[in-house]
């Protein structure tokens, strides 16, 4: 076997073959009203020809015109079709990382061959939401063009590092500020030790440049898109309104007392979550100041290393923004790659006891909480059908999925409209709905005006039905639609009629004045 196939087979083809076989084997397992729905409800509108931030609540655009772009190629707008976009998106994220992982040397031997697929599953078992993978890959291409940057820095790549800055923010504005962030330190890096600053100066236009191009499609949709401009500029004030990037969640300190309620196998997993958000402070800590002193030294350095250090510090924001699992799993991506790329230039002695170490916290933190695993180890699941696709889902979402499927029935059925408030936006696309208002996951307070305009969308749609969830979130009320939009909450009340609910306590559903039960 040739070199050069073997770089490809292991490389390129290995990682796409492997997150093929994932696919097959967890595709048809779980399914989220909540989070995955979001996204699954955007792509179906964006196929329906809407605009995303402008006709509904949405992240920003990219993510969902690729999962469109995936949905329109197969004829298909159901869900499996909408994983099956995300883990094209993964395939391209892996291929990337394990080409900046792989040694620079062109050798390819047996313990190197061993290294990398010990990076793939570890990689992989962070990888374990469909829908965020987007955010995931946005990290990655963010870790690899920075690197390539550093490898040899010129305009040439001045310019191209902007690009990617810019492109990654129309998958998620967070990004971009966060590779801002991450390359600013990085260019100051390249700058230690001399004395004349005007070629740094000169790359700013040029990067600038870079990120104006990269960011391009929302300029552009700004100026031709018919209110796309007035509706991106609300969404950042928004942002301003909340004083707050997320819901916060407490730190999950490894040493928190709480941890000693816990059952064993909870109390366990949770001190491992603890660690690596310690993990996250100490990483950028301890590398960054290793690297400024290997700069001054003229020390060489894996510019790889450089770009995932300096990159952790900002996407460590995302972690503890809302300190979960979850979050963690979304931003730990950068220090990772680091880990992984300082634990294969050690001595074999530390570095297979050390990369043993990374891939059992990352099997025992990940695990659980991939698809296969929440069925097979965590939860007891069972067969639902999700527009023509049987997943396999915990009892609990398959009881979500079916009250839902009854209220629509008995309420809302055919084309009437419906509403479901303050969150499983996923009601909407399994039943190939549009939502009657723009916020589709209501979750924080909204002001009067914006509660009077969602109302007389409301009028305007004349839904049939409407379905409250009421489920605390972190333990909480706050985000129940009577606790933070009363004036939406007072007009339900006013032009709807409580139906009973009793197999499902934490649902409350209405049904109009005007409609008749089919029952």
């Amino acid at each position: 076997m040739t070199l050069i196939f073997r770089k490809l087979l292991f490389l390129w083809l290995l990682p796409a073959a492997l997150v093929g076989l994932s696919f097959v084997w967890q595709g048809h397992t779980d399914f989220n009203l909540w989070d995955e729905g979001f996204l699954w409800y955007g792509a179906q509108r964006v196929l329906a020809g809407e605009v995303p931030i402008r006709d509904f609540l949405a992240y920003d655009p990219t993510r969902y015109y690729w999962a469109a772009a995936i949905m329109g190629v197969l004829g298909n707008d159901g869900v499996i079709s909408l994983r099956l976009g995300a883990a094209l998106c993964q395939a391209v994220g892996l291929v990337l990382t394990l080409n900046l992982i792989s040694r620079s040397d062109n050798r390819l031997g047996r313990t190197d061959i061993l290294f990398l697929l010990a990076s793939i599953i570890v990689l992989m078992l962070w990888m374990y939401v469909y829908y965020k993978v987007y955010d995931v890959v946005a990290a990655l291409l963010l870790v690899a063009v920075l690197a390539w940057f550093l490898d040899k820095p010129s305009t040439y790549r001045t310019f191209w590092l902007g690009v990617c800055v810019g492109f990654v923010a129309t998958i998620g504005r967070n990004h971009g500020v966060y590779a801002l962030v991450g390359c600013a330190g990085a260019m100051a890096y390249t700058n230690i030790g001399r004395k004349d600053l005007a070629a740094w100066l000169e790359s700013l236009p040029v990067i600038a440049a870079g990120i104006a191009l990269g960011f391009a499609p929302v300029w552009v949709a700004m100026l031709v898109v018919d209110g796309f401009a007035s509706a991106f500029l609300d969404s950042i004030r928004y942002l301003f309104e909340m004083n707050a990037t997320n819901l916060p969640l407490p730190v999950p300190w490894p040493w928190h007392s709480g941890l000693l309620s816990m059952p064993k196998g909870l109390a366990v997993h949770g001190f491992f979550a603890g660690l690596c958000f310690v993990a996250l402070l100490v990483f950028p800590s301890v590398t960054i100041p290793w690297i400024v002193v290997c700069k001054t030294r003229n020390m060489p350095l894996n510019p790889a290393v450089v770009a995932a250090a300096f990159l952790s510090v900002p996407y460590a924001h995302y972690a503890f923004s809302r300190a979960d699992v979850p979050h963690l799993s979304f931003a730990i991506f950068p220090m990772l790659i680091g880990c992984l790329l300082v634990v294969q230039e050690l001595q074999p002695r530390f570095k297979w006891p050390l990369l043993g170490g990374v891939v059992a916290v990352s099997v025992l933190l990940m695990l659980p909480l991939q698809p296969v695993g929440k069925c097979y180890i965590v939860h007891r699941c069972v067969d639902v059908s999700i527009t023509g696709d049987v997943i396999h889902v915990p009892e609990k979402k398959a009881a979500e999925v079916r009250i839902l499927q009854k209220l629509v029935a008995d309420y809302a059925p055919g084309e009437s409209s419906f509403l479901v408030t303050p969150s499983w936006p996923g009601a909407y696309p399994l039943f190939h709905q549009k939502s009657p208002v723009f916020d589709i996951y209501t979750l924080l307070k909204r002001s009067d005006a914006f509660q009077q305009k969602e109302i007389a969308s409301l009028v305007e749609a004349k839904p049939s039905l409407v379905v409250m969830v009421e489920e605390p979130l972190d333990g909480r009320s706050s985000h129940f639609l009577k606790n933070a939009n009363s004036l939406i909450y007072a007009y339900v009340l006013e032009n709807f009629v409580e139906v009973p609910v009793p197999e499902f306590p934490t649902l409350r559903a209405y049904r109009s004045h005007a409609s008749e039960t089919t029952r």
